[in-house]
């Protein structure tokens, strides 16, 4: 894609696509037709909607179109499965296929069965729920699929098929739609180019008349979260860990096997069955906890991909509350963090600028080399070169001017233990930056006295400890809350995994809470004049950005700062995950493994809202990366 085009997901909370001016008269051309096309419908009594070039619009109706098939799912009963198929007639028996398949679902009890599909084509797609528990039940399906290959191929002259594969489920109607000579052309075919018969195996060709009702898949009661998944798929595409481990439809998948499993053991006598069972429940688990548990991201963005709104991410958070609780070393560690925070805050500073001295007279690869045996065994961070030092104490020497305009600022934890990268043009701290622009903009920063001591309870509640998560919220939503004086002033922090983390509850109490970009972009933008750089910069959009809904922000500050901004494709997530980026290093990497070949020569830098997430994409990119606010400042100056 060129670099002066930008897209987003079609999904987005506010969806921009810049056409290139040479694309002017291609549309200008498409308005044509469809001035026509409105001309021409309006001379008739058709039910159509208007064409409209509204993007936004535009992208809420196609994922209306899209979630019709996971939507069945999201009202099924519990052990049922979705099934879809699809078929196809001639345009002028459409109607007569649409009311014959009614009367089918309606006849065999399949009341909450939908039909939709590409009526141009005459492709239509039914998909309906079905559970596979009992003889009655594998019954009424058998004969169901029966009346309706009879219905489409021989009744309607249609297709079984239209533009999904054949399947078991449809293979033993091929023959009803083809004939007998047709289709043992077919098997003879089959044989020549595959006489193992071991491509595809009784998926399109298939003698056995029953396959389709054999080893069914079932669908256990697994776990409230999870139990409404159908196992679409729609939310792999923004997961950091495809490829890496499983996605959070593989998760659900194999934790349901693990389900069934033990239930299966629950009711089993024989014991060379239940040795064999135990084997493979073993298994699972064994290999679960780094593939569906340690390595997922728990970022929340696949809950935004599903149809039905399924949180992988907090499934897997509960499964971590699961194992910790009786784990009494985790919990003591986590509750003197708690009470601690401040001490604990210090020694990571500490540490890590002891290991900018030790990397300095070592090296680099030497550090990483004695770091890597316990990263292996132990689970600690794997050094690399992307460390940051520790930052340096808050400055509250620093004085501002008494204003009429406040906000109270909280900064994050990562951004008080991170300084800036040592490659970065600009190495004062994230505070430094926010006090020069509000400074420039006329707005008083008030910071807690306390500061070093709160927590928005992220860290805690990602590791699956909620109630350490929500102590630490508390503590800081009870002090924004007085430093605002019950909310007058808004509450701004300089990550948005925090504000994501706390808005919630700070709603509950009548606190504006913004990050960084929503607060420059709302705040600052106005009062500061600025000059737009013309070199390229890298923006990453972190996913609390998108699951706050203010990406659209973020993206118009970072425009309003430069001439050229490039957001890579195919990266929905860092990977980074709070500290996964430091324990767990190859997650970072697999989501970040094409950011690097997408910067451009002349692009020195990238921008973000979040100090954790800018370390892996410095360590990924080739070039640093830092909060947007740091661009924002160099481009801008008081307004006059």
């Amino acid at each position: 894609m060129p670099k002066d085009v930008h897209s987003y997901p079609e999904d987005s909370a506010a969806l921009l696509i810049e056409v290139r001016a040479e694309d002017a008269v291609k549309l200008a051309g498409l308005q044509q037709q469809v001035d026509r096309l409105v001309a021409k419908f309006s001379s008739h009594q058709l039910a159509t909607m208007a064409f409209s070039t509204d993007v936004k619009r535009n992208a809420l109706l196609w994922n209306i179109r899209k979630g019709t098939f996971p939507a069945v799912g999201a009202v099924r009963e519990n052990g049922t499965t979705v099934i879809i198929e699809d078929v196809a007639f001639e345009l002028d028996v459409l109607a007569q296929g649409v009311q014959a398949l009614h009367q089918l679902f309606d006849k065999y009890s399949y009341d909450e069965a939908i039909i939709f599909g590409h009526a141009l084509a005459g492709n239509l797609h039914f998909v309906f729920t079905q559970a596979f528990d009992t003889p009655e039940q594998v019954a009424r399906y058998e004969q169901f699929m029966q009346d309706v290959s009879q219905l489409v191929a021989v009744e309607l002259n249609g297709s079984l098929k239209a533009e999904h594969g054949t399947g078991r489920n449809m293979a033993p109607f091929v023959a009803t739609e083809w004939g007998a000579d047709g289709f043992a052309v077919m098997q003879r075919i089959k044989q020549l180019f595959d006489e193992d018969n071991i491509l595809n195996p009784g998926v399109i060709i298939n003698a056995d008349e029953n396959c389709h009702i054999q080893n069914l898949k079932s669908m256990p009661s697994s776990d409230d979260i999870i139990d409404k998944c159908i196992e679409c798929g729609f939310c792999e595409t923004v997961c950091p860990s495809k490829g890496l481990t499983l996605t959070p439809r593989q998760r659900i998948t194999l934790w349901r096997r693990r389900t069934e499993l033990v239930n299966t053991l629950a009711i089993t006598d024989e014991l060379s069955v239940k040795q064999q069972l135990n084997r493979q429940l073993k298994s699972i688990e064994n290999d679960f906890q780094y593939l569906g548990i340690d390595s997922c991201a728990a970022t929340g963005l696949c809950g935004m991909k599903c149809p039905v709104g399924i949180n992988t991410g907090e499934f897997i958070k509960s499964l971590r509350t699961q194992q910790l609780r009786d784990n009494k070393t985790a919990r003591y560690a986590a509750n003197f963090a708690v009470k601690h925070f401040a001490a604990v805050a210090s020694t990571a500073r500490f540490g890590l600028t002891s290991l900018a001295v030790i990397r300095n007279i070592i090296g680099a690869p030497m550090l990483r080399s004695l770091s890597k045996p316990a990263n292996k065994l132990l689970g600690t961070p794997l050094y690399y070169s992307a460390w940051p030092r520790g930052e340096q104490p808050i400055n509250r020497k620093q004085q501002q001017l008494p204003q009429l305009d406040k906000v109270v600022y909280l900064p994050s934890c990562a951004s008080r233990v991170f300084a800036p990268d040592e490659s970065a043009a600009d190495k004062r701290s994230i505070m430094q930056i926010m006090h020069s622009l509000t400074s420039k903009a006329g707005i008083e920063l008030l910071l807690p006295e306390q500061a070093n001591e709160l927590c928005c309870g992220m860290p805690f509640a990602s590791k699956g400890l909620p109630q350490q998560a929500t102590s630490k919220g508390e503590q800081l939503l009870a002090i924004a809350e007085q430093l605002s004086e019950n909310g007058r002033y808004p509450v701004v922090f300089d990550a948005s995994p925090c504000a994501l983390t706390t808005t919630s509850a700070a709603q509950q109490r009548g606190l504006t809470v913004l990050e960084s970009a929503e607060f420059a972009y709302q705040y600052l933008l106005p009062k500061l004049t600025l000059t737009a750089q013309s070199e390229p910069v890298m923006l990453h959009v972190t996913c609390s950005s998108k699951r706050r809904g203010s990406e659209q922000q973020l993206v118009d500050l970072a425009k309003a700062c430069c001439s050229e901004v490039i957001i890579p494709a195919d990266i929905e997530c860092c990977g980074f995950a709070g500290d996964k980026g430091f324990n767990l290093p190859e997650l970072n990497a697999n989501a970040l493994k094409t950011l690097r070949s997408q910067v451009p020569n002349n692009c020195s830098s990238g921008i973000s809202n979040s100090r954790s997430c800018e370390i892996g994409l410095t360590q990924h990119s080739g070039i640093n990366y830092q909060s947007v606010l740091y661009l924002l400042d160099k481009v801008s100056s008081k307004a006059c």
